[in-house]
């Protein structure tokens, strides 16, 4: 999932350096920063994925953080989508949680992005110890679609959840697309 992400942002960024001959040589240099940064990324999270498929490895991987949440709004931003996150958590949630919550998050983005272009989101998580988290991703609904391969993505998502017993909706709402999420955090 994590790796459909990154390879949608590169795709994103390179159609941008295509298409667009309004940039000047520093922000084409910042698109292509983001471009290699990303393929990195991509590249790591396909190693490793490739190294579990082979043998079984002790996981060494740090275990992920809401920070995470950051960096994939800021990746999306550099990519000329306006993203507001608003982070209302009262600690840091187990590792499985953060998981969940950054796989919603994650694959929302890509979805802007893609059917969406330029529009705003808003990402608002919050919740605590007992209540769990809630995760809601917003954006306008646009006609200008950037298209591509359909995918499970949100199918997979609420699949995803309700295995852990958590909620997950996704539709068009009074002209905005909402992603709804709940993610159970026992204490």
């Amino acid at each position: 999932d994590s790796l459909s992400h990154h390879l949608a942002l590169i795709s994103l960024h390179a159609g941008a350096l295509e298409y667009r001959d309004d940039l000047d040589a520093a922000r084409a240099r910042q698109a292509a920063a983001v471009i290699r940064s990303t393929a990195e990324t991509a590249a790591e999270e396909l190693g490793t994925v490739l190294t579990v498929l082979r043998e079984d490895p002790a996981d060494t991987t740090p275990a992920p953080t809401l920070d995470r949440l950051t960096s994939l709004a800021d990746d999306v931003r550099a990519a000329g989508t306006p993203v507001t996150l608003r982070l209302d958590v009262d600690a840091e949630p187990p590792a499985a949680v953060t998981a969940h919550v950054i796989r919603v998050v994650q694959e929302s983005l890509t979805n802007a992005v893609r059917h969406a272009p330029g529009q705003s989101v808003d990402i608002v998580v919050a919740g605590a110890p007992g209540d769990g988290l809630r995760v809601s991703v917003t954006n306008p609904v646009a006609g200008a679609s950037r298209g591509g391969v359909s995918g499970l993505g949100l199918v997979g998502l609420g699949e995803r959840l309700s295995l852990i017993s958590g909620t997950f909706t996704a539709g068009s709402n009074k002209g905005r697309f909402v992603v709804e999420a709940w993610v159970p955090w026992k204490t």
